[in-house]
């Protein structure tokens, strides 16, 4: 398979997750700005006015030139209720705490209108599995989390949360991941947790895997998508 027909994938997909909230001029709250800012860009590319909060001051450091940048806990957000349109938890609800999951929804579902939490669920290949419990494990060393759940998790959230659901989807790519890009992921992953301080039992443990995934291959793990208003 050619990585361009593996990257048109993913941006079909990036797409058609982006289409399903409609937040074209409204005030959305982007949770966890993470080191990219990457979800905070888009909603801005979509036409809204963002507001991005993240407990890494950190992060928000290397986001600054971001016009709206929060520090603070996702379970306690300092705005007042329903002053956003939209509120976005985007590939973040997962390395919190799963204790304080209701805990941040709620706040979500308080200050906004409308909540969309974007997750990656489980892996259902024997090798998906295997990186996701590894993956798990590393994080959960060093004090962090890596908890990935299914759909009806979140939607179930939501629901506790007085929100009703407009959107519940899944989105599944059907394409293995090219071994150049298995390489570059599998780097990218050494080199995070070697600056985490992650023990190299894991390390050595992932870099197993990288080469399963190149023989055998592997699909990514699918992405959840709910979307609930008031």
């Amino acid at each position: 398979m050619k990585i361009s027909e593996y990257e048109k994938e993913q941006k079909m997909i990036e797409q058609k997750i982006w289409a399903l909230p409609k937040i074209e001029k409204g005030l959305a709250l982007d949770i966890g700005v993470g080191d990219k800012g990457l979800s905070t860009r888009k909603l801005i590319e979509l036409g809204a006015k963002v507001v991005a909060v993240d407990f890494d001051l950190n992060n928000l450091i290397k986001q600054k030139n971001l016009d709206k940048l929060v520090q603070c806990n996702a379970p306690h957000l300092p705005f007042k209720n329903s002053v956003f349109d939209l509120s976005v938890a985007f590939f973040t609800l997962h390395e919190i705490n799963p204790r304080l999951h209701l805990n941040v929804v709620s706040e979500m579902a308080r200050v906004s209108k409308k909540v969309m939490i974007v997750e990656p669920m489980p892996g259902q290949e024997p090798v998906n599995k295997r990186y996701d419990d590894v993956w798990s494990k590393a994080m959960h060393s060093i004090g962090k989390f890596e908890d990935h759940q299914e759909i009806m998790y979140w939607k179930k959230l939501m629901e506790k949360c007085s929100l009703g659901i407009v959107v519940c989807e899944k989105f599944r790519e059907k394409n293995r991941i090219p071994p150049q890009k298995v390489d570059e992921s599998i780097e990218g992953i050494v080199t995070l947790m070697n600056s985490y301080g992650v023990s190299k039992k894991y390390i050595e443990e992932i870099k197993g895997l990288g080469k399963d995934m190149r023989n055998k291959g592997m699909r990514r793990s699918s992405i959840g998508v709910v979307i609930g208003e008031h």
